[in-house]
């Protein structure tokens, strides 16, 4: 795993364990200011070292707005036009362009260490890693999780610092949806439905986003079929129809998006910001990352909500 402290210089990250051991003062210590690309771009790769991030596009962003634009080319293009005449409207070749914008939001991760833990782990070789193992599960957790459940863009708490992937897709006019009805409905039937309402054009690349719960659902109803026993042990056959469902513990049951998994788009900013500083009253170091990110959907007609009813 890509470390966020390894992006702190050679001499910071060496006085951090100069202060555990009590060889400098707390207040000696202080760290700050824009991250190198090089070392932005650690970061990002660290993020997107998640198990769900690494699947989905991430679009590496200089300001924090960019133009993001997709070539969407309809199957059966080929023709025949007598020589001598131009081809007409309806026999150009059908190249539609997609596109959307993203809009870079900050976020801010903010990170106390008292002085106790630096002083207790000072012995150990793993300072530094264990310290970077809770900056690395925070980024990456929290910038999945709001990329399921984020509903709005005013920073009034967590839900609201983002629109994620669902919301989009419940927002837009050209993303099919579809109600699946409760517990009563089979999900072999609900995930008929789904795929029923898709673009054929977009299907050999989709895939079930679903809830672990609702993927064990799923498995042990097929399970209870006779052909469909050895699925219950076996991780490989989360397929329906021959294609893959993909678990997120942060999507909500009964929902379910399908879609092409490079179609979620997660926007980053390069320019990341790093300060950090010793509190005397809290006798704690404050560590605090300001980063702008953002969430979108390629080619929403490509991606099929489905919610509860």
């Amino acid at each position: 795993m890509i470390s966020i402290l390894k992006d702190l210089s050679h001499s910071d990250e060496h006085s951090l364990v100069r202060v555990a051991k009590g060889y400098i003062e707390p207040q000696d210590f202080r760290v700050g200011g824009e991250l190198r690309p090089e070392q932005s771009e650690r970061v990002i790769n660290m993020i997107v070292e998640d198990k769900f991030l690494s699947r989905v596009t991430v679009e590496r962003m200089s300001r924090n707005d960019k133009d993001v634009e997709v070539f969407d080319i309809k199957p059966r293009q080929l023709k025949r036009v007598p020589e001598g005449r131009e081809p007409t409207e309806q026999e150009l070749s059908g190249v539609k362009e997609h596109g959307c914008i993203l809009h870079a939001k900050p976020v801010n991760l903010f990170v106390n260490i008292k002085l106790t833990t630096l002083r207790n782990n000072a012995d150990k070789p793993g300072l530094v890693t264990m310290l970077n193992q809770s900056f690395n599960t925070v980024f990456q957790n929290d910038l999945t999780d709001l990329g399921f459940v984020g509903k709005g863009e005013d920073g009034s708490d967590f839900e609201n610092l983002h629109k994620g992937w669902l919301k989009i897709a419940e927002e837009s006019s050209d993303a099919p949806k579809v109600e699946i009805q409760p517990s009563s409905v089979s999900w072999i039937d609900k995930l008929a439905a789904i795929k029923k309402a898709s673009d054929k054009l977009y299907r050999p690349t989709s895939v079930f986003i679903m809830s672990p719960n609702d993927i064990m659902e799923y498995d042990v109803q097929l399970g209870k079929m006779i052909t469909g026993a050895p699925i219950i042990a076996d991780e490989a056959g989360h397929r329906f129809l021959r294609q893959p469902t993909v678990a997120s513990n942060y999507m909500p049951d009964g929902h379910v998006l399908y879609t092409p998994i490079k179609n979620l788009i997660l926007g980053v900013n390069k320019l990341i910001r790093r300060s950090g500083q010793w509190h005397a009253m809290r006798r704690c170091f404050e560590f605090v990352y300001d980063m702008s990110v953002d969430y979108e959907i390629y080619i929403k007609k490509a991606c099929v909500l489905a919610t509860p009813s």
